[in-house]
């Protein structure tokens, strides 16, 4: 992100400018205020780079899940930084491929996944889905996840939903 401020005609401008690329996608945001005095320039500048936080973490997540949704997971794993960590109701990923592959492994039951809600603020953002399984662990369940964004990609994610009828496929709902 760069900033400048400068003074014309007794005001000072301040350009804000982020260049970000999103699974091979680049975003570019440029905006320019023009402000009454450095102090509210700054203030404008925080303001305007976390909505701009929030609506990349946002992107990143409807990326995610709209990947995980057509079952595309190397799409879906170009979202996810190398040393992702997870923390599961049954097991804990300390990398992105220990995910994919159990993401691969759920993704064999998955009947529905349908995204409800996603929010974002700075580079955490929630989501909240429908998943609906069948046999062996045939459920319809809401499941929460916390996720963490840096550098365009994320970096930890924390999932949350009740796990009774996913105990068997994880080895009794042991973490490990």
């Amino acid at each position: 992100m760069k900033k400048w401020f400068s003074p014309a005609d007794g005001h000072s401008t301040l350009s804000v400018e982020v260049d970000l690329s999103i699974g091979g996608e680049i975003l570019h945001n440029a905006v320019s205020n023009r402000c009454e005095r450095y102090a509210l320039c700054g203030a404008r500048a925080n303001r305007l780079q976390r909505e701009n936080n929030n609506a990349i973490c946002w992107k990143i997540l409807k990326k995610l899940y709209a990947a995980v949704v057509k079952r595309d997971v190397a799409a879906a794993r170009s979202y996810l930084d190398d040393d992702l960590m997870f923390l599961g109701f049954f097991e804990t990923y300390r990398n992105a491929e220990e995910y994919i592959a159990a993401m691969t492994k759920l993704l064999q039951v998955v009947v529905r996944l349908d995204v409800k809600k996603i929010m974002a603020e700075g580079s955490d953002a929630a989501v909240f889905f429908e998943l609906e399984t069948k046999a062996p662990v045939e459920a319809t369940t809401l499941v929460a996840e916390w996720h963490q964004v840096k550098n365009g990609k994320i970096s930890r994610v924390e999932s949350a939903f009740d796990g009774r009828p996913f105990a068997a496929m994880f080895g009794g709902g042991k973490r490990s």
